[in-house]
């Protein structure tokens, strides 16, 4: 009996040893397999959380998903003269603080295939009042087939619609935008593997 426990429990070492494998420095997963996308030399733990935020570029669990807002050729926000470097600093506890932001315009050099996007605000009685037009390479409004609005947590919206074009243009307007912190627009899943 004692010979077969202590089989058992070398079995077991055995098991864990070789599923807890250990990842090279930027990687992780069971199989080492995705890439860090963390601030701070793209360090992060064996599940992919980041200590502080994510890279540039990159946002959602584990840092996975592309940020295509992080790749706008030009944003231009309503009324001009306000400033929102905290909309492109990757930080969300970094928030608009002026109230008479009226409207934030994002264009693209190239056009993308739109499927959702992230709006996080510090405010959560203002998360659904928001409105976003999209428009096409050549100038056209399209309107959203099956919209859905899902929220990950009490101050964050992920908006999911169904554009039927590519787009290159993006407006959000609305009340909700006097306590936006952060906008990310999903570009996918990363999917770059470590094989």
């Amino acid at each position: 009996m004692k010979c077969f426990i202590e089989i058992c429990l070398l079995v077991y070492i055995y098991c864990t040893l070789v599923t807890a494998k250990a990842c090279t420095s930027g990687w992780f997963g069971s199989e080492c397999q995705f890439k860090c996308h963390c601030s701070a030399n793209g360090v992060c733990d064996a599940h992919g959380r980041c200590p502080t935020k994510c890279d540039k570029g990159w946002f959602g669990l584990s840092c996975q998903y592309q940020d295509l807002a992080a790749t706008a050729t030009t944003i231009t926000i309503t009324p001009r003269h306000a400033t929102f470097t905290w909309l492109r600093d990757n930080d969300e506890s970094t928030c608009n603080e002026d109230k008479n932001l009226a409207s934030i315009h994002l264009t693209w050099n190239t056009p993308f295939p739109f499927t959702w996007l992230r709006l996080k605000f510090n405010s959560q009685g203002l998360t659904g009042l928001f409105t976003i037009t999209f428009k096409t390479i050549h100038s056209f409004t399209m309107s959203c087939n099956n919209e859905y609005y899902s929220t990950a947590d009490n101050t964050t919206v992920d908006y999911k619609c169904d554009i039927n074009e590519e787009i290159n243009d993006l407006t959000l307007t609305g009340p909700g935008l006097k306590s936006i912190c952060s906008f990310y627009i999903s570009g996918g899943i990363c999917v770059m593997l470590n094989v």
